[in-house]
């Protein structure tokens, strides 16, 4: 009896160590099984707006997508929610992560300009139908995406004569669209935006904001704009108007093996 008593004993003690540790020990293999767990997502973005629609999910809202990852690597959170070129960054440096194969929405990201600001809106629209036809915009996606990226930022053309400039608000916590490096602010946005300017003959001035800060500067500033991997919505809308879409990504759960 003794013995049967600490065979059992030992099975609770080693079940409590497995088992008391949230989901440690168990693969996430599809969004079904994020049910009950801890869903990380930028706070302000579409990707926080498709994590809280998950199935019975706990979500925590992050400012910055490297703490997001650090919460994720350290177990703090089951998964994240985000953009699949910015998960692809991440799981780069880090090979524990992976990808759910179920994707949870493609997005299609466009420039933000302010709503009394027609004008702009139609010279914008115009270079990006331009700069997508003449391919610049995929040769600058094919710097910053896939296993040939190479992170060599756009060069301005410094022939091109000038008038007049752009303030650009971006928020540069999201590689591989904008992060700051020792060059600066780079990534996808800050060359499309350069190319963008060029196109007009305008100089660019980026500055760094928080997310939700971008809308409402662009809203208030007529010759502003705002780029950060940005999707119209309904309510964004309310504030300031958008461009057609210069890149198209989809929105994606990346998760830890334990």
């Amino acid at each position: 009896m003794k013995k049967q008593l600490c065979l059992s004993s030992a099975l609770i003690i080693s079940a409590s160590i497995l088992g008391g540790c949230g989901s440690f020990g168990k693969s996430i293999k599809d969004i079904d099984d994020l049910e009950g767990k801890k869903v990380a997502a930028q706070l302000d973005t579409t990707a926080f707006t498709y994590a809280s629609d998950l199935k019975s999910v706990e979500v925590k809202g992050y400012n910055v997508s490297v703490d997001m990852f650090s919460a994720l690597n350290k177990s703090i959170v089951d998964a994240v929610v985000i953009d699949e070129a910015t998960a692809e960054e991440y799981i780069e440096r880090n090979n524990t992560f992976r990808l759910l194969d179920d994707k949870l929405s493609d997005e299609a990201y466009s420039i933000a300009f302010n709503k009394n600001n027609a004008e702009l809106g139609q010279e914008l629209n115009h270079a990006i139908t331009m700069l997508k036809s003449n391919g610049v915009f995929d040769e600058i996606a094919s710097h910053w995406i896939g296993e040939k990226a190479d992170k060599v930022s756009y060069v301005p053309d410094e022939t091109i004569q000038r008038d007049g400039e752009i303030t650009v608000y971006t928020n540069a916590v999201y590689p591989p669209y904008e992060s700051i490096t020792d060059e600066g602010i780079v990534g996808i946005d800050i060359d499309v935006i350069m190319a963008v300017g060029d196109f007009l003959g305008k100089n660019v001035i980026v500055k760094n904001k928080s997310f939700s800060e971008i809308f409402d500067y662009v809203e208030n500033e007529e010759n502003s704009i705002g780029i950060a991997a940005i999707t119209p919505t309904a309510e964004r809308e309310e504030q300031v108007d958008f461009t057609d879409s210069y890149i198209v990504s989809k929105q994606v759960v990346v998760v830890k093996d334990k």
